[in-house]
């Protein structure tokens, strides 16, 4: 892999999301929670409008979305040029997961 010097706010989005939405998901099943109380980014739409959730990271995404296409971009065409390759694990194989408390 190549350090990119791609610097994006993902952090900033996962991490509040993921500590805001693990702690609803402990005491609520998914499909009864609403937008109104999970932690999102708001979504972009095709004109630089916003779908603007209530409980959303603090991140204006069409700035932020245009102020990055350079990040975007290169990012993008790193990956069209990576080797693509499929990756099966073996029946029976044991599952592995990891939970960050």
């Amino acid at each position: 892999m190549r350090n990119l010097e791609v610097a994006l706010a993902d952090c900033q989005v996962f991490g509040e999301c993921s500590r805001s939405n693990r702690a609803l998901l402990e005491t609520t099943s998914a499909e009864l929670l609403s937008f109104r109380d999970l932690k999102l980014m708001n979504a972009l739409l095709a004109d630089d409008g916003e779908v603007v959730f209530p409980n959303r990271v603090e991140i204006k995404v069409p700035d932020y979305v245009n102020d990055k296409m350079d990040e975007f971009a290169k990012l993008s065409t790193a990956y069209r040029e990576m080797k693509h390759e499929r990756f099966h694990m073996a029946q029976g194989s044991p599952d592995v997961y990891r939970v960050d408390r």
